[in-house]
């Protein structure tokens, strides 16, 4: 990596695979949400990840995320690894991110 960035990805909060197209040998950085709205009233809520890129890098990888709530089974078919965990609905729906490292 020459020169990198810091790019940031929305991850849809969706019940199955959530995959995302990012430059070639890029390295997670952080996980979040974001809460968007006038008058910092609550409208909606977006979760995100920062990564680490080479901004000239052509070529692109498939990265497959997986999300699953609070005391849902967790797959032991699966080679996932965790991410972070985030609050949504101020506190009220807990989610855990993991990566789903099988098809890579």
């Amino acid at each position: 990596m020459s020169n990198s960035a810091i790019w940031k990805y929305q991850v849809e909060v969706q019940p199955g695979l959530v995959e995302l197209e990012v430059p070639k040998y890029s390295k997670l950085l952080h996980l979040n949400v974001t809460k968007w709205g006038p008058n910092n009233i609550l409208q909606f809520e977006k979760t995100w990840i920062w990564v680490r890129v080479d901004p000239e890098m052509k070529e692109t990888e498939t990265w497959r995320f997986r999300w699953f709530g609070t005391g849902h089974p967790i797959p032991d078919d699966h080679k996932l690894q965790y991410v972070d965990t985030v609050l949504l609905e101020e506190g009220k729906l807990v989610l855990h991110l993991f990566q789903d490292l099988n098809s890579m």
